[in-house]
């Protein structure tokens, strides 16, 4: 049982990671000088991968598409 509570704690840590990385890269995009293309994945996408100054993650890039796919559903 202990395992289990271990890998359950890593896996929401992961988590809160992805998340809190994706947020500063969100933070850090200028409205003033770019628009948010927050209606698509893939300008999105290409947007935080500029910002970010390399390709995201996979689970950065699937946590993005969640986002967008629940504004718009």
């Amino acid at each position: 049982m202990e395992s289990t509570l271990r890998k359950g704690t890593h896996k929401d840590e992961e988590q809160l990671e992805t998340i809190i990385k994706l947020e500063k890269l969100l933070l850090k995009v200028s409205l003033e000088d770019e628009e948010m293309p927050e209606h698509s994945y893939e300008k999105a996408l290409l947007l935080l991968n500029d910002i970010n100054g390399e390709r995201l993650t996979h689970k950065e890039a699937k946590l993005l598409h969640k986002l967008i796919d629940k504004k718009f559903t």
